[in-house]
């Protein structure tokens, strides 16, 4: 929960412009397509896109492994402009 209060101080975080983003290169229609590529729940999709969770990063190795895009230009993704990632 801490986290979750933390973001609140960037309020450009957007978990959903990095799953669209993702969605649009890997041309996939909708969440569940997408947590079938990337091996994740439909319900952990929708917590991300909903901002119920933060983004970890474990998530994001995992994206970065199947799709070869750098931790650095996914964090850009989704706006994430903190000069380190917990």
């Amino acid at each position: 929960m801490k986290a979750l209060k933390a973001m609140k101080d960037y309020p450009a975080y957007s978990p959903s412009d990095l799953l669209d983003k993702l969605m649009y290169l890997f041309n996939l229609k909708n969440d569940i397509s997408f947590s079938k590529k990337f091996g994740f729940s439909a319900s952990h999709i929708s917590k991300l896109r909903h901002k119920k969770i933060l983004i970890s990063s474990n998530f994001l190795l995992r994206i970065h492994d199947i799709s070869q895009i750098s931790i650095s230009e996914l964090r850009k993704m989704m706006k994430d402009k903190r000069k380190y990632f917990s």
